[in-house]
This record gives structure tokens, C-alpha cells and sequence, in this order.
């Protein structure tokens, strides 16, 4: 397999935009939809005890919105709880979020250590601007911040992004204090990419449950997150026209 000099991350090849037959792809959709449909009216409940938690801890709002990139690029607003107190919100860079970061609300640190504040993107699945499993989508500054530094990131692009993906059930999910993690992280998507199959999208869903469990403490999402390193980990600047003014490091 071919290997990338810059991040030494395997090359799998992809071709963006044709990577899944039209019958695969239409089939993978109505699994999505029909998967989101199940979930949500099974979650329902619990949907809005934990919304209710998260506006009475604080009085803010229970949803935080961000753009990221989507299918192809295109821009797309992602849906989550929200687990951050409110000010934490005015920090245009975002700085990543680690272990017992005091910006993190004691509800929120519950959600992000099982995944619940991810639920609302099964919003995101029916809308169409994501998959149940696929890539996970990162903001778009640090996009154009990895995008830059590790081979092949932008080939992540020629799928929908997912809810969970080959890179998590592997533990890829901790802090990103180099950019050889994250090349980590592309190198798991464009091999999902490459493989990609209807029983590997099933087994990745089954599995994730039991990543969960294992990733413990550990809860600390890698798409939002800045490097703090020497190693090529200059942060976008501040000036940036992407930077998001309410983004929280997720």
C-alpha cells in the first residue's frame, strides 16, 4: 500500500465522487433514513428530559449549531447538545476541549463521556447533510488547518460525514496534541472510503456501543480540536474568516 511522505498515513485510493454505485449509495441512504426514524422515535423521551437538563443547568440554549464540510465540500450546520457553559462560546479559535476542562458543564461532561450530545445529528442523517456511519465532520478552520498538513484529508470529502465512523471504534477519539494523530484519523476514513460495504457500516454501528465503553474517560473529540504541540501545530489565525464566533470545542 501506497504511503504519504509528508504524514507517513497509507494512501488509500479513493476517487472523489465515485465512490459508491448509484444502487449502493441509494441503499445506504434509505439505511440512514430509515435507522434515524428508528432511533429518534425510540430516543424520543429521552431527548427531551436531556434537552430540558441542559436549558434548566443554565438558561442557555439546548442546541449548539456549526458549520462544517460536507459531502464534497459543501458547507453544512451541525447539530449537538450542548455541553459548554454559555461564555465559552466567545473564543473565536475554540481551543480544544480536554479532560475536566472547567468550560464544560458537569451535565455536559456526562454527555460527551457516552456520546449523547451527538444524538442531534441524527437530525443531520434525515436532512441529508449526513450518514450514520462515514467520516466525522471537523469545523471548517481546522479543516483548512489539517487540510494543509496531512496527505489525503480532503478525499474525506467523497462521502457524508457520520455520526460515528472507523477511526472512532478504533479509539481514535482522544486529544489531538499532534498532527500525526489526526493523519491517524484520515488514514482510518479513506480506508472506511476504500471498503466501504453495507456489513462494514453495520459492524462499525455495533461496535461503537463497546468503543464507547472502552474510550471511558478518555471522551474527548478530535474534530474540533487545535493542536498544542511543536510538531507543524500552528493554530488558525485568529483573523480567519472561517473561525466560528460561537464555536465550541466538541
Amino acid at each position: 500500500m501506497p504511503h504519504c511522505e509528508r504524514c507517513s498515513c497509507p494512501a488509500w485510493p479513493v476517487q472523489d465522487g465515485h465512490v459508491l454505485s448509484s444502487g449502493a449509495a441509494a441503499a445506504k441512504r434509505l439505511f440512514d433514513c430509515f435507522s434515524a426514524l428508528v432511533l429518534l422515535s425510540c430516543c424520543a423521551p429521552l431527548l427531551v428530559v436531556i434537552a430540558l437538563i441542559v436549558h434548566l443547568q443554565d438558561g442557555g440554549p439546548v442546541l449548539f449549531r456549526q458549520q462544517r464540510l460536507g459531502l464534497h465540500g459543501s458547507i453544512i450546520t451541525v447539530l449537538k447538545f450542548r455541553s459548554m457553559r454559555v461564555a465559552a462560546g466567545s473564543d473565536l479559535l475554540a481551543p480544544q476541549a480536554c479532560l475536566d476542562d472547567p468550560r464544560i458543564t458537569p451535565f455536559g461532561k456526562w454527555m460527551r463521556h457516552w456520546g449523547i450530545d451527538e444524538l442531534p445529528q441524527l437530525i443531520n442523517v434525515l436532512r441529508g447533510d449526513m450518514s450514520l456511519v462515514g467520516p466525522r465532520p471537523h469545523a471548517v478552520a481546522h479543516d483548512l488547518h489539517y487540510g494543509a498538513k496531512v496527505c489525503g484529508y480532503t478525499a474525506r470529502q467523497a462521502t457524508r460525514p457520520g455520526i460515528t465512523g472507523l477511526a472512532q471504534i478504533r479509539g481514535r477519539r482522544g486529544e489531538t496534541r499532534a498532527v500525526s494523530d489526526m493523519a491517524s484519523r484520515v488514514s482510518d476514513d479513506l480506508e472506511y472510503i476504500a471498503r466501504y460495504s453495507f456489513w462494514l457500516d453495520l459492524y462499525i454501528l455495533l461496535a461503537t456501543p463497546m468503543a464507547l465503553l472502552r474510550s471511558g474517560h478518555r471522551r474527548c473529540e478530535p474534530e474540533d480540536s487545535v493542536p498544542f504541540t511543536d510538531e507543524q501545530a500552528a493554530t488558525p489565525s485568529e483573523d480567519s474568516r472561517y473561525a466560528d464566533s460561537k464555536a465550541e470545542s466538541v
